[in-house]
């Protein structure tokens, strides 16, 4: 069921005339799964969490550390593509913390 859903999902992305508005989405999803079955679903989540986005930094971080305590190895070269967008996005917008601004 797992894979007929994932692939449902991901079909009527690539179908839709703005794939991307689905990404948000689907990165939510694929959190949950990492929560529920990282250790079958880790290729899943990888694909799914390396789809462009803006501003979804702690959901990229938040399921790479699910399917880390699920057991999960995580491949080098996957992993840098989910996260080297995180810290571009902060580089042009810059990050407001604790009344300070930092680029």
């Amino acid at each position: 069921m797992k894979i007929s859903v994932s692939a449902t999902l991901l079909d009527e992305r690539t179908k839709d005339d703005e794939p991307d508005k689905y990404n948000n989405r689907l990165k939510g999803l694929a959190t949950m799964v990492a929560t529920l079955d990282g250790r079958n679903s880790a290729d899943l989540v990888m694909n799914v969490l390396a789809l462009p986005g803006e501003w979804d930094g702690w959901t990229r971080v938040e399921a790479l550390e699910e399917l880390l305590f699920s057991g999960e190895e995580l491949p080098v070269e996957a992993t840098l593509k989910v996260i080297n967008p995180t810290p571009t996005v902060e580089k042009i917008w810059g990050c407001i913390t604790n009344k300070t601004l930092f680029f």
